[in-house]
Order: C-alpha cells, then sequence, then structure tokens
C-alpha cells in the first residue's frame, strides 16, 4: 500500500498559467516621466543645435571659399545651402521628437513596473496571499518579479502551517474544560481566517 503523498501548500510560481500584461496608458506617472523627458529632449536639442551651428559656419566658410574662386557658382551655393540648411533643420526637429517619444517609451518601462510592484505589495498589505507580480518582456526590475513570487508562495504557506498549529491550540484548549472553549472557539476562528488567507 503506497503512502499518500503530501499535498503541495502553494503552487510554484512557474507552474501558474499567467495572463498577458497589457499597460494601455504610456504616462503611468507623468510627473517624473515628464520631467525626464524634458531633460532629455533638452540635453539632445543643445547638442543638436550646437552641431548645425558648427555645419552652418564650416558650409559659410566652404562657400564663400568657392565663391570667391568661382563668383558664378554663387547662386547655385546659396541655392544649395539654403536646402542644405533646410534639410538639417528638419532632421533635427525629427531627431529632437524621436528622443522625446523614446524616452517616454523607456520611462513607461521603468514606471510601469514601479507600479505593478507597489500594487502588488498593498494588495498583500491587505492580506491577498494570491497575488502575483508578472512584469512585461521588456519592463525594468525583472530582477524583482521572481523573488517577490517566492515571497508571496513562503507567506502563503506560512499562513497554513500557523493556522494548523492553531487548529492544534484550539483542540488543547477544549480539552481544558469549559473555561477553554471560548479560547478554543477564538484559535479556531483565527485558524479558518489563516487558511483562507494561505489558500
Amino acid at each position: 500500500m503506497s503512502e499518500p503523498t503530501q499535498p503541495k501548500l502553494s503552487p510554484d510560481p512557474s507552474d501558474v498559467v499567467r495572463p498577458r500584461v497589457v499597460r494601455r496608458r504610456y504616462l503611468i506617472d507623468p510627473k517624473r516621466q515628464l520631467r525626464t523627458a524634458v531633460v532629455t529632449t533638452s540635453l539632445t536639442a543643445t547638442l543638436v543645435f550646437a552641431v548645425n551651428v558648427g555645419f552652418h559656419m564650416l558650409r559659410s566658410l566652404q562657400t564663400a571659399f568657392i565663391a570667391a574662386a568661382a563668383p558664378q557658382l554663387t547662386p547655385l551655393l546659396e541655392k544649395q545651402g539654403a536646402t542644405f540648411s533646410l534639410s538639417m533643420i528638419l532632421i533635427s526637429v525629427a531627431l529632437v521628437i524621436a528622443v522625446a517619444l523614446t524616452t517616454i517609451v523607456q520611462t513607461h518601462h521603468t514606471a510601469g513596473a514601479v507600479h505593478a510592484v507597489r500594487q502588488r505589495f498593498e494588495r498583500v498589505r491587505e492580506g491577498d496571499l494570491q497575488v502575483m507580480l508578472k512584469l512585461r518582456q521588456r519592463d525594468t526590475l525583472q530582477d524583482l518579479e521572481a523573488p517577490f513570487n517566492e515571497m508571496v508562495a513562503a507567506l502563503r504557506d506560512r499562513a497554513v502551517e500557523d493556522a494548523e498549529a492553531l487548529e492544534k491550540l484550539a483542540v488543547r484548549a477544549a480539552e481544558i474544560g469549559p473555561k477553554g472553549s471560548e479560547l478554543a472557539a477564538d484559535l479556531s476562528a483565527m485558524a479558518q481566517h489563516k487558511r483562507q488567507v494561505g489558500t
């Protein structure tokens, strides 16, 4: 006759099928995300402006040198210079916008992860030990996912163990007699609550 196997107190986080996480808002923490985007974009715009000024000065010197050697090319050089300047401006604006959008996306991966972790901790604080942390593939703080889920699983196991200990104490209290009956009832209620939390 085979011995009965001990039931697993809490599921392994890796065994649970977890839903795909979708965040519909890119501004999870607007204040911090926009501040980071403004700082990054401002720095990029300053560097782009400095590069544009340098190219403009270099282009002007080159145009003046060629125009001095061949004055008949001056209209063509001026037209090319205007086209070059317009192209540089458009490229610079596109680059600054791209940096701003990229910064928002990148800060979204951090702010979203922080929001998810904070939300799960709040649920654990309220006594929900069935909560599970699932971050998206590109989110930062990925290293917190497994330890958090292991911590919650350990808390569930501890809650079940506490419930069993309280039930044993309730039985012993009931054996004391009438005076222990009330204590036994209280201990049984506490054990029931612990078991509900842990399962």
